[in-house]
């Protein structure tokens, strides 16, 4: 009750934090948001070569960067800049330095080139000083990585109280679905973790709330919507990566949970794919944070182990589609969902980054999009898969009672008694078997009728059923015949005296009853026996129960 309530109590807090994201960014399209155009006029100055009147949405580097190069870019500030403006840059692994006049109002991480530290991407907020009109801005970009920048950094001026509004509007949507991916996942995760210990089934839903997590993480980071809440550029940049490295692995581990009776090869494969990148996350991150080479490097080398995991991740399934149940019929279709998402994401990378030269804005809405579609698809399976599952297991253990269970008693039949008698061959443990036989059934049958007859039969069931229910096996092996088996020294070390409790529910079960219990018993001990076998302790105990029963016709009263 207290772990239920637990849960309760985080999902009600995640799920308050999420409409209230909701409703700040809805609150946040009643403002009307103005910028001033400065996409032209540009003057900028690159290895020494000057352009004059570039355009920001236009300009192309006319070579490869390479670390440590320099962009200067310069113009007058419009008219109507005088109180309360700021500017927006955006930079691609760069440090950045913004001044107006020749006076500096903003430097990030002016040094990182040299000292060979990460800068990661994102946008700067510089606050412009009162009467700025027809000043002139410069900004000046330091590439801290090879390949940093294509073209000019993208800057947007607009009234200070307004640009983080636009900001967080022009992502909206994107925001809102990534955030609910983020707390769905952790609200996923954290039950489905304490529910493990209970029932292994939960293992899916973990996987499904990391990946929605980090796609979740992706989204949000990929759109810098992290800066929004003062996040700083590098960190945000190094959630990114991180969480775009790891995304291929719940999505592994959910194939070889959902494909578990594939071909031994094709399992192989997808658990060496999986390793393959946990090495290669593992000794990126190390590369990383000891400034030998930074996550941006490597985004190339993903790209292409994403795209060369691509056709074993699609084509592995336990069958033709006609023969696939729905779980992985929906499986099937959401591994292509998040293929195609992944494509496009990696096609549009690089024709932002070398062809258009801007910010890829792919993330902002249709990704985050696209991965909830996925994660829904994953929940829909799941619960398909979950119910298939427990339908199985029903219908096993239905036909386990059909073939095990006797219809009369309840009790186990001779099969179930055949079946323990079979496996105590392997058992090195002790064991003691109790043959047990009713007295008088044949004259009940005779003189009452078989109902009668059943009536006594399930009379002396519910004295063994109670007195051995913690025990091993308690079965009917037919007509007048029961059989106990009692397995460990801890249970064997009882048996006296559960034939004694045995004894007194008969008594008292006979006082009140239609007629008196009485049952011969002959118990056998598998310590009796240099090399014990099943079979002969059974005969032994019954050649035992049979003597019993010659001794007196009233059995052992």
């Amino acid at each position: 009750m207290q772990r239920r309530s637990i849960h309760s109590i985080i999902g009600i807090i995640l799920v308050v934090l999420t409409l209230a994201a909701v409703l700040w960014l809805l609150a946040l399209r009643e403002v009307d948001y103005r910028t001033l155009d400065i996409d032209k006029g540009w003057d900028v100055e690159y290895h020494g070569i000057e352009y004059t009147n570039a355009a920001m949405s236009e300009f192309a580097i006319p070579e490869k960067v390479l670390m440590s190069d320099e962009l200067i870019m310069s113009r007058e500030l419009p008219e109507g800049v005088d109180i309360g403006y700021s500017v927006r840059v955006y930079s691609r692994l760069s440090s950045v330095t913004v001044m107006v006049d020749g006076e500096e109002l903003y430097s990030f991480m002016p040094d990182a080139a040299d000292q060979h530290t990460f800068t990661g991407s994102g946008y700067h907020f510089v606050i412009l000083p009162d009467g700025s009109s027809g000043k002139l801005i410069t900004i000046r970009v330091q590439a801290t990585e090879p390949g940093a920048f294509q073209g000019l950094p993208q800057v947007e001026l607009a009234p200070s109280d307004q640009i983080y509004t636009n900001f967080a509007i022009e992502r909206e949507v994107g925001m809102v679905v990534s955030i609910f991916l983020t707390v769905a996942g952790f609200m996923m995760s954290i039950i489905a973790i304490g529910s493990m210990n209970m029932n292994s089934d939960f293992y899916p839903v973990v996987m499904i709330g990391f990946f929605s997590i980090l796609s979740g993480l992706w989204s949000l980071c990929s759109m810098k919507a992290f800066q929004l809440f003062a996040a700083p550029l590098v960190v945000n940049a190094s959630i990114e990566y991180v969480s775009m490295f790891l995304l291929p692995l719940p999505i592994i581990s959910l194939t070889l949970w959902q494909r578990e009776h594939m071909p031994k090869l094709e399992k192989t494969l997808v658990q060496i794919m999986f390793w393959v990148y946990m090495v290669l996350f593992l000794v990126i991150t190390v590369l990383h944070f000891t400034n030998v080479a930074h996550y941006p490097r490597f985004t190339f080398v993903f790209h292409i182990v994403l795209l060369v995991s691509i056709p074993l991740l699609l084509f592995v399934r336990p069958g033709h589609w006609q023969h696939l149940d729905p779980s992985e019929k929906m499986f099937q279709i959401g591994m292509w969902i998040t293929v195609g998402v992944g494509i496009a994401d990696v096609i549009w990378y690089y024709v932002c980054r070398f062809l258009l030269r801007k910010v890829n804005q792919f993330a902002d809405t249709a990704l985050p999009m696209g991965f909830l579609l996925m994660v829904s698809i994953l929940i829909i399976s799941y619960l398909l898969d979950l119910y298939a599952r427990r339908m199985n297991e029903s219908e096993k253990e239905q036909l386990e009672k059909l073939a095990f269970e006797d219809e009369l008693t309840g009790l186990g039949n001779r099969a179930r008694g055949e079946e323990v008698l079979t496996a105590a061959k392997e058992w090195r443990d002790e064991y003691a078997i109790i043959n047990l036989d009713l007295n008088g059934l044949k004259s009940i049958n005779d003189k009452y009728g078989h109902a009668k007859g059943d009536a006594y039969i399930t009379g002396f069931s519910e004295i063994l059923g109670e007195v051995f229910a913690r025990e091993e096996v308690v079965a009917r092996m037919g007509g007048d015949e029961f059989f106990v088996m009692l397995r460990g020294k801890d249970h064997i070390s009882k048996l006296n005296s559960l034939l004694d409790l045995m004894l007194l529910k008969e008594r008292e079960k006979s006082a009140y009853g239609e007629f008196i219990i009485d049952a011969s018993y002959g118990v056998a001990r598998s310590s009796e026996l240099t090399f014990p076998n099943p079979e002969a302790l059974y005969r032994m105990a019954d050649q035992r129960m049979y003597k019993m029963k010659m001794l007196s016709k009233k059995g052992r009263r």
